[in-house]
């Protein structure tokens, strides 16, 4: 198995996750430990993963005539990611979701589209596909884990190309499902334990503190086209320094060559009020009314981000941020009113946890009465040509 031509976070969950070369499988949970469809169907995709390195037709041939002899009654809901020529194969089957994002834009698939299974071939290059149940909303991985073989438990997965650099999704095309509306409380002027006296001095305001209220929204990106018939596989196996069967035909992503004109630098990720105010995420940030009252900030493993707060909507440790190979991530920190998310042009905030959600580029949070948007940030640099 060639381990090196993608990366595989999973999700947690009840249902199962398993990677073959780089061929991957999800079965929606909860998941029987004796299923025999669900047995079939993983020695299935393995087998049709070890005879080469292009299997997306095949397996996608070989899946459907298992759906056929199968007990419609007893099918688990599946989705799989294989590469084929040129790209990759997504099939789906039942309660099963996939996003999509490429340059061109976020596109999003359904297995409940269909009676029997939806496939569509996805063109490199491409950012990323994850997979998820239906209607369990964003994808929400753990940025280490690391899927390199065999079969585990969870609930999602995310594939990442190695030779593309991984971005966040930048809008889904539906909205996230609606919370309730919370009545806003007034925040304690003590919520959260004082500092120490050895610490007043760190907790000072300084002077370039940022206060960052509403910021614009944006509008979703566009979905794919219709989907297209699969190409069979061609035989044998890629030559030693082939592409990787998820890169785009004229070459694999990279740095420019040497004596290229310019070249493109990609920057940190931007949290941008509605002021024009920009904060670059360069590291772990703390969100609130006095967020140096937080151990992170006192102990410099995180950057505060101050909010002006007239309302007394926002604690003093209101949120945390934290930044993850270019992916930012949002905690609530028990704070009165909770953080919320919103994808570009949706009117409906979720709640996020304590446990950290993922904020894709475009989508915007809000912390009490104050919304910020995420937006990418990048910068042109000369090069100089070859001698």
């Amino acid at each position: 198995m060639d381990a090196s031509s993608a990366h595989i976070a999973v999700q947690p969950g009840d249902g199962l996750v398993g990677r073959f070369r780089d061929t991957v499988l999800l079965v929606a949970g909860p998941v029987s430990e004796e299923d025999p469809f669900v047995e079939h169907l993983v020695g299935t995709v393995e087998a049709g993963a070890a005879e080469t390195d292009v299997p997306g037709a095949a397996l996608a041939q070989r899946i459907g005539e298992l759906l056929f002899r199968a007990d419609s009654a007893h099918v688990a809901s599946f989705g799989l990611v294989a590469p084929v020529e040129g790209g990759a194969l997504v099939l789906l089957h039942g309660d099963v979701d996939a996003e999509i994002s490429q340059p061109s834009g976020v596109s999003r698939l359904s297995g409940r589209q269909a009676v029997t299974w939806v496939d569509h071939v996805v063109h490199a290059p491409f950012d990323r596909v994850a997979l998820t149940r239906g209607e369990a909303g964003p994808v929400s991985v753990h940025p280490r884990s690391d899927l390199r073989v065999g079969v585990v438990p969870g609930g999602g997965f995310v594939l990442s190309p190695v030779g593309r650099a991984p971005e966040p999704v930048a809008a889904p095309v539906a909205p996230i499902a609606p919370v309730a509306p919370i009545a806003p409380v007034a925040a304690a002027p003590h919520d959260d334990p004082l500092p120490t006296e050895a610490t007043e001095a760190a907790m000072a305001p300084d002077d370039d503190e940022i206060v960052a209220p509403h910021a614009p929204r944006r509008e979703t990106a566009a979905p794919f086209d219709q989907a297209e018939d699969i190409t069979p596989p061609q035989a044998g196996r890629p030559t030693i320094g082939a592409q990787s069967p998820f890169e785009a035909e004229d070459g694999p992503t990279g740095p420019p060559r040497q004596g290229s004109a310019t070249m493109a630098v990609a920057q940190a990720p931007e949290l941008v009020g509605e002021d024009g105010s920009r904060t670059p995420l360069d590291g772990d940030y703390v969100l609130g009314r006095e967020p140096r009252a937080d151990e992170a900030v006192r102990n410099k493993q995180a950057s505060p981000l101050q909010i002006d707060d007239p309302d007394q909507l926002v604690s003093r440790v209101h949120a945390h941020l934290s930044v993850d190979r270019g992916v930012v991530f949002v905690r609530d920190a028990s704070s009165a009113n909770g953080t919320f998310v919103a994808a570009p042009g949706a009117e409906d905030w979720t709640r996020v946890g304590q446990e950290g959600s993922e904020l894709p580029v475009g989508w915007s949070i809000r912390v009490g009465g104050r919304v910020f948007t995420l937006e990418r940030s990048s910068q042109v640099s000369g090069s100089s040509a070859s001698r």
